[in-house]
């Protein structure tokens, strides 16, 4: 064997070893005597010719043979030198050529390998890989142009390119290729989605990509495309954008029906709030009047039915009590009075107080008192926060409750904090929960933003940001976290 670093010859005495050496060793050349103990003549060759096909041999022999030589080659050795001619010069000129003339076939023979692949892929490919001469003349044709085109490649080959291609605006190829962008050195994509018309007369869509083709000084000889018919893509999309904007239609009217839902809601709620308020309350203020009277005189005209029907009259006060604290809570929960008189910073603490006195979790405190808030957005956010109240209330298991609202920048900001279980942000995004999907709709009409913080046993944060709707348009920045 031989190597570029140092020449390393192995000596083997007959056939067994030498099989045994081809095995476990890189063999470059095989110096092969023809007079072996277990074999000779053109046997040794054919033999080792088996078991190494790639290696060149060189014959060396004692015998000035001619035919015996002319054999030894047919059988695949690659050069035969007799011992009477045999120096280290010829020698090593003999092996130095075998070896180059063998790696230059192993090169040729993997340039084949590749370029037959090449052809393969560019044969079973769908897309159209065409290429022309520097006159526009084709010079290749796959079976992916003739299914695109419609042109077979006996009919296309040695033919100008705009005779095979026409697109629809009138323009010929060699006018599109002139306007199309350079994407890398020597390779352009034609800007825009060409629209082509096939043989049979039917239009399809191409994205198409061009690169040029140049000989071994660099010059060019020509050019390649590649055209991918993209035409039920487009319709795919085409189709999808028409849905997805169908979808954004649809979404925007649910919005505004949602939107006039609450609307509607607040207003019925504020009228039997004050139904309930007004006349309820008054009733039953007439109702305390009259036993007032009634007792009144009892007592003046006093006789032993009077004690048990004074005694009735007063567990019926504390009846109709208990129903007036009973009414005027359910005004309030209905809507809040507070909230249309005082304004929202008011409502919120009002609410606060209600909330810490009757689930008794401690609440803490920072209302900026001085906010004016605009009466279309005070309702929603007020909702807001009586939602992440309850949620506190129901999921929390907290001790104390941590209430914000202050205005930063263009927003409103309300950020409700406590220190309960809280959960695992990952899993709540997995499931729905009404409440807060309620919260983001709110929000979302607003044009504002939920932020959810949350860890176990380490409690929740919930931060809604509104903008504040009296804002004059030109100063209106979308808020970006």
């Amino acid at each position: 064997g031989a190597s570029e670093q140092q020449d390393k010859i192995i000596y083997v005495k007959n056939l067994t070893e030498a099989s045994l050496c081809l095995q476990s060793l890189k063999i470059d050349v095989i110096l092969l005597d023809l007079r072996l103990p277990d074999t000779r003549g053109v046997d040794a060759v054919n033999i080792m010719r088996r078991w190494v096909p790639a290696v060149p041999i060189v014959v060396l022999t004692d015998l000035d043979d001619e035919k015996l030589a002319m054999a030894c080659i047919e059988a695949g050795a690659q050069d035969y030198i007799s011992k009477q001619e045999m120096s280290a010069q010829n020698l090593r000129r003999s092996i130095g050529c075998i070896v180059a003339r063998a790696r230059e076939i192993y090169a040729q023979k993997r340039a084949d390998v590749l370029q037959k692949r090449l052809a393969d892929i560019v044969e079973s490919s769908a897309d159209a890989i065409f290429s022309c001469d520097i006159n526009g003349m084709i010079t290749s044709w796959n079976p992916g142009s003739e299914k695109i085109f419609g042109h077979s490649m006996e009919a296309a080959i040695g033919k100008p390119i705009n005779a095979m291609i026409q697109f629809e605006n009138g323009d010929c190829f060699n006018e599109q290729i002139s306007r199309s962008r350079v994407i890398h050195e020597n390779e352009t994509v034609i800007p825009n989605k060409l629209i082509t018309l096939k043989k049979t007369g039917s239009d399809i869509i191409l994205s198409m990509i061009k690169f040029a083709l140049k000989d071994e000084k660099d010059a060019v000889i020509g050019w390649a495309a590649i055209c991918r018919d993209v035409t039920e893509c487009i319709r795919r999309d085409t189709e999808l954008q028409k849905r997805n904007h169908d979808l954004e239609i649809r979404d925007k009217q649910m919005r505004a029906l949602a939107a006039h839902l609450n609307e509607i809601r607040e207003l019925e709620r504020t009228r039997i709030s004050r139904e309930v308020h007004d006349e309820l309350g008054q009733l039953l203020t007439g109702i305390k009047i009259d036993l007032r009277w009634i007792t009144k005189n009892l007592n003046l005209n006093f006789n032993s039915a009077s004690v048990k029907i004074c005694k009735r009259i007063a567990e019926t006060n504390k009846l109709i009590d208990h129903t007036i604290e009973a009414v005027q809570r359910i005004a309030v929960e209905l809507r809040p009075s507070v909230l249309d008189v005082l304004g929202l910073p008011a409502a919120i603490r009002d609410e606060a107080r209600r909330f810490e006195s009757k689930t008794g979790i401690a609440v803490e405190l920072q209302v900026t008192d001085v906010l004016q808030v605009n009466s279309d957005i005070s309702t929603e956010i007020f909702r807001i926060f009586q939602e992440l109240m309850t949620n506190v209330a129901r999921h929390a298991e907290a001790t104390l409750v941590e209430i914000i609202f202050e205005k930063r920048s263009q927003y409103f900001c309300l950020s409700v904090k406590d220190n309960g279980v809280g959960f695992q942000i990952d899993k709540y995004e997995k499931k729905l929960s009404l409440g807060l999907l309620g919260i983001q709709e709110r929000a979302e009409m607003l044009k504002g933003k939920v932020m959810l913080k949350s860890c176990v046993e380490r409690g929740t944060e919930v931060i809604v940001l509104i903008p504040d709707t009296k804002r004059k348009k030109d100063d209106e920045h979308t808020y970006s976290g």
